[in-house]
């Protein structure tokens, strides 16, 4: 497995520990928000050191430092503008901004490599796409979502919501056992 699988899968890791700690704050305190607001910095950063890997195989130690700052600080601006006990929709939407630009990067730059001669034989094509996928419906979700309440149509856009990311779980499952599958279908070096 490259590096950048294993960043991913510890992206996968990160996930599932959020939902599992969000659900005991909802029980426990009837709020998750301060969960939310840690959960995004190793996100972004997760997010944004796997995009590296998949670009370089070996990325500069300041990219990488430079993400986690990036995601640390861009947490910080977004806890002076909401409460920790708010949900942190305004970093949801910088993040779904900083993304998917990312993402389509990735893209070209791997599209333009000759070691790779056919993008749906590459296992981190798919995932880019889920990830591309995944915040371009979030950022539109989140930046949308007053208005989405106040149309009284929430709790329908909510389960239409919910379903989305179930479905992009599914595809990221998928690709990663086919990968089981698949044997040296990544080479980077």
């Amino acid at each position: 497995m490259d590096k950048a699988l294993r960043i991913f899968y510890l992206l996968i890791v990160a996930i599932f520990l959020n939902e599992v700690i969000t659900y005991f704050f909802v029980k426990a305190y009837k709020n998750a928000s301060p969960v939310s607001h840690v959960y995004s910095i190793f996100e972004l950063a997760l997010i944004t050191i796997y995009f590296l890997y998949t670009i370089f195989p070996k990325p500069k130690t300041y990219l990488i430092l430079l993400s986690i700052i990036c995601s640390i600080v861009f947490e910080l601006i977004d806890m002076s503008f909401q409460k920790i006990e708010q949900y942190n929709n305004y970093m949801i939407v910088v993040e779904s901004l900083l993304i998917c630009p990312q993402a389509l990067y990735v893209l070209y730059m791997i599209s333009n490599r000759d070691d790779i001669t056919k993008l749906s034989d590459y296992p981190h094509f798919y995932i880019w796409r889920s990830i591309l996928i995944w915040w371009s419906v979030t950022f539109f979700y989140w930046e949308f979502l007053i208005s989405i309440m106040k149309s009284y149509q929430y709790p329908v856009i909510h389960v239409f919501y919910i379903a989305f990311n179930d479905i992009i779980y599914i595809l990221i499952l998928y690709t990663l056992l086919r990968l089981k599958r698949k044997t040296n279908v990544i080479n980077l070096t």
